[in-house]
């Protein structure tokens, strides 16, 4: 005879536990991981114009700075960075710092620069 009524339950069970998991797992990442102590992480940037007859993608040339990518609205490079341990160079450590992206840090001088 099959145990139907615990199948059961325990499929119940994991449709409610996985996404828990999953969103502790997301909110679990830091993306300040390897920001140093009173720097900010770039989050975007935001382009003011005063003249008519420019348009924004016209000056995205000229930023200094940009953001780390974002994929589906999470900056996924920028994780897999993070998941490295910078004191180890053996692999996956340094595998993932390559296929991976630093943090971009507010440069109060880039931005300066940019918007001459």
């Amino acid at each position: 005879m099959k145990k139907t009524g615990s199948n059961k339950r325990s499929i119940f069970q994991w449709k409610f536990i996985f996404p828990f998991l999953l969103v502790l797992l997301i909110y679990s990442c830091n993306p300040t991981k390897y920001v140093p102590q009173g720097e900010t992480l770039l989050n975007n940037n935001y382009i003011e114009i005063d003249k008519a007859g420019i348009n924004k993608s016209d000056l995205l040339p000229y930023i200094k700075q940009k953001p780390n990518k974002k994929i589906f609205g999470a900056r996924f490079h920028l994780g897999l960075y993070n998941l490295s341990n910078l004191e180890k160079e053996k692999w996956p450590h340094a595998w993932l710092r390559n296929i991976g992206e630093e943090p971009v840090i507010y440069d109060k001088y880039a931005t300066e620069k940019s918007s001459e």
